[in-house]
């Protein structure tokens, strides 16, 4: 689920300084492989559902190119 669907969930406005909080709560959790995984940048899913964290990062074919 995306931070911003989460924070809407818990009746919390969608702002930066909520955001930024839950997603280094959820993050570190995350990081020490309890309770909740990222399955993509800001979004969040639970280990006991089967999702597992994502290693494949989707890059557009012009990233890092420069414009001419």
């Amino acid at each position: 689920m995306h931070i911003n669907d989460i924070l809407t969930q818990l009746g919390k406005t969608v702002d930066n300084q909520n955001r930024v909080s839950l997603v280094g709560t959820l993050g570190s959790y995350s990081r020490k492989g309890r309770v909740f995984s990222r399955t993509a940048p800001n979004t969040f899913g639970l280990i006991e559902l089967g999702q597992k964290e994502s290693t494949e990062v989707d890059l557009p074919e012009t990233f890092g190119k420069m414009e001419q």
